[in-house]
């Protein structure tokens, strides 16, 4: 009937007992265990794991530790030597005068006083002077031309005389002089020109 009917067992394969004593060990046998110490992880599986080399995320295994990170110690920076200057690159200042030293005076020379001509026979005329002191000579300066800027001749000596030569006879003549001293420098500084003297030969 329809109840007995409900209990059967229908076997599609034939089932030996080998079968049978198989599936019991199966259900006997106890669940597979992770023996991994370390992690897998991809590329790294450990095969003679039973749990791994199926299912490589049921690993149970210990997480590696991360490698700790190495800062590099910061290098001592090196201070460049200090420059040394040498004993002969010191410049040391010039001495400075002191406050109470004068300039020395300009040179100044007098002016040429009392001149006079003579004339002398064979053209010549004698001309003289007042001695200036201090004067190191003398320049004289004569012409035909009243302005003595025309045909002008000039002569210096030493001596507070002088005697012109070879003069034209009847020609009227105009002379004056001149002294002069030399500064430190060898420099000669001039004083006024005496007044004009006029003569005729």
């Amino acid at each position: 009937d329809d109840d007995e009917e409900k209990y059967m067992v229908y076997f599609l394969n034939q089932v030996d007992e080998a079968d049978v004593s198989a599936l019991v060990k199966a259900e006997d046998k106890p669940p597979a265990v992770c023996s991994c110490k370390e992690k897998c992880t991809a590329g790294a599986v450990n095969t003679s794991c039973e749990v791994c080399a199926v299912n490589m995320s049921e690993c149970a295994g210990k997480e590696p530790e991360p490698e700790p990170i190495q800062t590099p110690a910061p290098s001592p920076s090196v201070q460049p030597p200090a420059a040394t200057v040498p004993p002969s690159s010191v410049v040391t200042p010039a001495p400075v005068p002191a406050a109470s030293e004068k300039p020395q005076a300009a040179t100044k020379v007098a002016k040429v006083k009392g001149l006079s001509a003579k004339v002398q026979k064979g053209k010549k005329a004698k001309i003289t002077w007042k001695k200036v002191t201090g004067a190191d000579g003398y320049e004289i300066v004569y012409s035909t031309d009243k302005k003595l800027k025309k045909g002008v001749k000039k002569s210096a000596v030493k001596k507070a005389a002088y005697t012109v030569k070879k003069l034209k006879k009847g020609k009227k003549y105009f002379v004056k002089v001149r002294a002069y001293k030399k500064d430190q420098k060898g420099k000669k500084v001039y004083g006024s020109y005496s007044s004009v003297k006029k003569f005729k030969a």
